[in-house]
Formats: structure tokens, C-alpha cells, sequence
């Protein structure tokens, strides 16, 4: 009885806070969000009980407890209030991932969107099932499901590594169930059928997630997702920072109202800059408000950049210049660039190119055309060692491309195999001569 159980749990904390076996206790209670709207009432009146005191005995002790009010909130709200972080998001959706099921929330401003969610039937149970079936099969033994989280926790040394290697290819398959799985629940049509702006931008974080995972399994096979979560984790300098020597990170949307020095807009090409659905609906009005919006923030100086290929979502993507681009040069067939000129007469205007933006003078930066002095990445081979800024000392595992088109897969210990474009990341690392 859910209600006798309930007793117990207060019993347990009135004795772990060591207070008096009288008490008077606000309940709070989680629901199942497919049956929230349903059951909330009748589930607060059944542990309500009129609010009169109820007397019971637990393990040999006598308690006097009145509930003096219940609140009911959809299950995994709860693990969400210890987390002050999430709380000043706008937006955040939470996936509670139980035994049978999966339930997912989304929060506005700190309140469950009851039209976002959803719930899955690919709770652990299921995931824990499949991987005891598939080491029956492959193996023929049969492991408990307490053996099965020691492998995946890393503490199960005895097991065989065959056996660990599988258990471990199978929870990352479940795992990118589960995110596939989030994605076509209902919550991509909820997000892209919002009239928030930002949805659409939330939408996109949850497929770059997938992408992630993905990417990250194929270079890692026997990696675990405390692996994958230590990959991604951010590094943050910020306590030590000096309070007048800092760049400022934002989405347009944030910086609405304020000015810098110097504005650097990034990602302008098609699909991203305006985004390809507001280019598939034939309507970048709004965007071009936001290019408005983004350019008016610079007082001094202007850039605006794009890449000449982006690896989004995981796959590459070769887009063409933002039209925004074209719109803020005007007439004029030469425009400044980073490292490089392209136009009629290579020669760099002394003069700003366009009044889109009145207060600031833009600089336009585009990937620059190749030089005869480019960099030289051939002592980055397969097996070369390397000392990162960041990420340590590595390995490189393969290269691919050629110049400043070379990318490295380097694997460092404990964060496992990261790509990087060279002529990007030369900056943050270099090669470790041997006897070093």
C-alpha cells in the first residue's frame, strides 16, 4: 500500500533529522505524467486524509503525524529543484528515466509544459533485459542485473573483457535509442510547432546531442557514458577571470538592449544564418530582424564570419554565405576579409562598405584563400604524440585531408578520441618530441 509506504518515509526522516515523533509534515508527491492531470486530485485526497493526525507504529516506535497540505508535481520535478542551475534556464527538458518507463518534461520559466510531454517505454528494466539476452546468446551464461550495473559502474574486475565489451556495445545501443527515441516522441512536432523563437534552437541542441553520442560511440566502442559525459564536460575558467579582459558569449536573443566594443556574429550561412526552416517557409523577415538586432550591438567595430564547411548534427555540411552577407555589402564588389581579398581589385576599402549598421565599421571575414605559406601539419601522422592545452597529452589515431584542410583524431586518456581541424586547433596544441 502506497500509503503505508508513505508513513514509513516520513517515519525515516523524522529519525534521520532526529526530531520529535509528533510532527506536523508538508508532502510532496510525484505522479506519473501520463496520468498528472488525471489522478492529481484524487491522489492528493487520498494522502491528505482531511489533514487529522493519523497514529502509527514503525519499527517499535510511536508516531503522531499530521499532513498538513500536500503538493503533487510530475515525476522528476523533484530531481530538477536540487539542480540551481537548470532552474535560471528559460527552457530545460528533463528525462526521468525510470524502470519501465521514460517520462519526458519540458520546464518553462520553472513550470512543466503539459503539451511537451511525453512518456517512453524504455526504462532501464528494458535495457538491462536486452543486454542479459545478448550475452546469452553470444556466450550462453546468464548474468544478474546486479552483475550487469558493476560492469557499466567499471568495478566488475572479474568478468570477462569479451563479455564487458559487448555489455557495454549494448547500453551504448540503448542509449542511442533513447535519444532517437526522445526525438521522434512528439517533442520535435511540440518544438517546431511553437511559436517561440527559441524552440526551434532547443530542437537543434537535442539533435546535436544525438550526433554527439553517436560520434563519440563510433570512436569509442567500449567507452561508458560516465566516458562520454567527462568528454564534453567544460572546463570553466571563470572564477579566475579578470572582470575587465573577457569575451562574452551569447545568443542574440540574450544580448537584446546591450553594446560591446567589438560584436563578432558567427555562423552566417545559409541554413544556420538564416536557418534552413525559415528559409524552407519562404519568410527570413524575422531573422533579418535579428541580423538588425545583432549588427546594432557593436559600437566600434564589426565581424561577421562563415565557414566554408560546418560538421553540424553529425555530418558535414558545405552551406553557401548567409544572404544577410550580401545584403550588408550593397553594391560593392570588394570587401575586407581575414588574411585574404577576393573582388575585382584585391585592394581592401578604406572606407566601411555599408550602412547597415551605423555605429560600427564591418569587417568581413571569410575563409581565406590559400596561401603559399600555408601551415605545415605533416608531423601529424598516425601515432604522433601531442600535448593539448586543455585535454593533456594524446595519441594520434588517424589524419585525413591534406594542409589546412588536415583534421587529426587524437585520443587522450580518460576523455577518449576527439577530431580537431589543425589549422584551428594548432593554437592549443604541439607536437611531443620523443625523450620528452
Amino acid at each position: 500500500d502506497y500509503y503505508l509506504l508513505t508513513l514509513a518515509a516520513i517515519a525515516k526522516e523524522l529519525e534521520y533529522r532526529e526530531a520529535e515523533r509528533t510532527a506536523e509534515v508538508l508532502l510532496a508527491a510525484g505522479l506519473p505524467l501520463t496520468s498528472f492531470g488525471r489522478d492529481k486530485k484524487k491522489f492528493r485526497e487520498y494522502l491528505f486524509r482531511d489533514g487529522k493526525p493519523v497514529l502509527f507504529r514503525y519499527e517499535g516506535r510511536e508516531y503522531a503525524v499530521t499532513v498538513t497540505d500536500v503538493s503533487l508535481f510530475p515525476q522528476g520535478y523533484a530531481a530538477v529543484l536540487t539542480q540551481s542551475e537548470l532552474l535560471d534556464e528559460p527552457s530545460v527538458i528533463v528525462a526521468d528515466i525510470g524502470g519501465w518507463t521514460v517520462d519526458l518534461m519540458r520546464l518553462d520559466n520553472r513550470i512543466p509544459n503539459a503539451a511537451a510531454c511525453r512518456s517512453l517505454e524504455l526504462g532501464m528494466i528494458r535495457c538491462l533485459d536486452g543486454i542479459s539476452e545478448k550475452v546469452r546468446q553470444m556466450f550462453g551464461i546468464s548474468m544478474t542485473d546486479q552483475q550487469i550495473e558493476a560492469v557499466l559502474r567499471g568495478s566488475a574486475g572479474s568478468i570477462n573483457e569479451r563479455v564487458k565489451a559487448v555489455i557495454h556495445a549494448q547500453a551504448n545501443q540503448y542509449v542511442q535509442e533513447l535519444l532517437s527515441a526522445i526525438t521522434e516522441s512528439g517533442l520535435e512536432a511540440a518544438l517546431k510547432t511553437s511559436e517561440d523563437p527559441d524552440d526551434r534552437n532547443r530542437y537543434e541542441n537535442i539533435e546535436g546531442l544525438v550526433g554527439a553520442v553517436k560520434n563519440f560511440v563510433e570512436d569509442n566502442p567500449e567507452a561508458t557514458m560516465s566516458d562520454f559525459m567527462q568528454s564534453v564536460s567544460l572546463v570553466s575558467d571563470s572564477d579566475g577571470m579578470d572582470d575587465e579582459n573577457y569575451v562574452t558569449v551569447a545568443t542574440i536573443h540574450a544580448v537584446k538592449g546591450l553594446e560591446f566594443d567589438n560584436v563578432f556574429i558567427i555562423g552566417l550561412e545559409e541554413g544556420v544564418f538564416p536557418t534552413s526552416s525559415a528559409v524552407a517557409d519562404g519568410d527570413v523577415e524575422e531573422e533579418r530582424r535579428l541580423m538588425y538586432v545583432a549588427v546594432t550591438r557593436a559600437k566600434r567595430r564589426l565581424y561577421v564570419l562563415s565557414a566554408r564547411s560546418r560538421f553540424r548534427f553529425g555530418r558535414t555540411e558545405n552551406n553557401p554565405k548567409s544572404r544577410f552577407i550580401s545584403e550588408m555589402r550593397g553594391d560593392k564588389t570588394s570587401i575586407r576579409v581575414s588574411g585574404a581579398f577576393f573582388g575585382e581589385d584585391r585592394k581592401a576599402p578604406k572606407k566601411p562598405v555599408s550602412d547597415f549598421g551605423k555605429k560600427a565599421s564591418p569587417v568581413f571575414v571569410s575563409a581565406p584563400a590559400r596561401r603559399a605559406d600555408a601551415p605545415d601539419f605533416s608531423e601529424f601522422v598516425k601515432g604522433a604524440v601531442v600535448e593539448h592545452r586543455k585535454f593533456g597529452r594524446g595519441v594520434v589515431r588517424e589524419t585525413m585531408g591534406e594542409g589546412e584542410n588536415k583534421t587529426a583524431a587524437i585520443e587522450f586518456e580518460g576523455l577518449g578520441v576527439k577530431r580537431f581541424a589543425l589549422s584551428i586547433a594548432v593554437n592549443s596544441m604541439s607536437i611531443v618530441k620523443e625523450g620528452k
